[in-house]
C-alpha cells in the first residue's frame, strides 16, 4: 500500500517527482540552503537524515512508514533584530533592505553642545551622560 508524502512548500518545490511511496522506500527531498538563518527540517511522523550535499540545497530523508507524513520546513534567525529597544525601529532585511537601513539608523546629536557632560552609547548611538553606567535608550552596558 501506498502513503503519502507532504511537505511544506510542496513536493515538487522539493525535488519529490510524485507524493505517494511504499512502506520501507526511501524518501529523498532537498531543502533550499539559505545563509544568514537557521533551517529547521522537522517531522513528528518519522526520523529525518541530513546527507552530504555538494549544490546550494541541502539532501534530506527518511524511509516510508506505513502511514502518511508530513515534513515541516522552516526558516528563522538571521538578519532582523531580535528585540526593539524603546525608540529604534525594525531593522532587517525583510522590513527595508540595505538602503533603507542607513535611513533608520539613529544619528547622533550635534556634537558641539556638551560634548564635555556627554557621551555616545556605542550599541544605538543615543547621547548619554559621560557618567552613565547603562544606555538609557537601548539599557546597553557603556564601556568605561
Amino acid at each position: 500500500m501506498k502513503y503519502k508524502v507532504n511537505i511544506d512548500n510542496g513536493n515538487k518545490f522539493h525535488g519529490l517527482t510524485r507524493e505517494m511511496f511504499e512502506e520501507g522506500e526511501e524518501v529523498v527531498f532537498y531543502v533550499p540552503f539559505v545563509t544568514d538563518v537557521d533551517t529547521y527540517v522537522t517531522s513528528q511522523d518519522v526520523r529525518i537524515e541530513s546527507l552530504p550535499s555538494e549544490s546550494s540545497r541541502r539532501k534530506y530523508c527518511f524511509i516510508m512508514p506505513a502511514h502518511d507524513v508530513k515534513v515541516d520546513v522552516s526558516f528563522r534567525g538571521g538578519m532582523t533584530c531580535r528585540h526593539e529597544p524603546q525608540g529604534m525601529p525594525f531593522m532587517g532585511m525583510m522590513g527595508t533592505g540595505m538602503m533603507g537601513m542607513q535611513q533608520i539608523m539613529p544619528q547622533p546629536a550635534n556634537t558641539s553642545a556638551g560634548v564635555k557632560d556627554s557621551k555616545f552609547c556605542s550599541e544605538c548611538g543615543a547621547v548619554i551622560p559621560k557618567t552613565a553606567k547603562f544606555c538609557s535608550a537601548c539599557g546597553f552596558k557603556c564601556q568605561d
